[in-house]
């Protein structure tokens, strides 16, 4: 006996080990995606704090804080970015301290 195409505007339905698949593999590429991310912003801050641009310094490292909440693993470490963040503020002077 043959089988019967579905009704037109119907969809298949994916057996859940595919979508569970599927879904692990988009959150492991998001994670992949964040840790790169903060990979750049860590070293784009690192760059500004040689080239004396502590404000820009001060923004990046606050990124890359925000960004380590996002994810159990890297929340341990956000204590060291939000430090270097502060050392940055203390190294601006105060003239331009007082506008930020």
């Amino acid at each position: 006996m043959p089988t019967s195409a579905p009704p037109a505007g119907t969809h298949r339905r994916a057996p859940l080990r595919e979508c569970s698949g599927s879904v692990r593999r988009l959150l492991l590429a998001t994670d992949a995606a964040y840790s790169t991310a903060s990979g750049c912003y860590r070293e784009s801050a690192t760059l500004a704090i040689e080239v004396g641009d502590f404000k820009g310094a001060l923004e990046r490292w606050e990124q890359v804080a925000a960004m380590a909440l996002e994810s159990n693993l890297t929340r341990y470490s956000v204590k060291d970015y939000y430090l270097a963040a502060g050392g940055c503020y203390l190294a601006i002077p105060v003239s331009v301290a007082c506008s930020v």
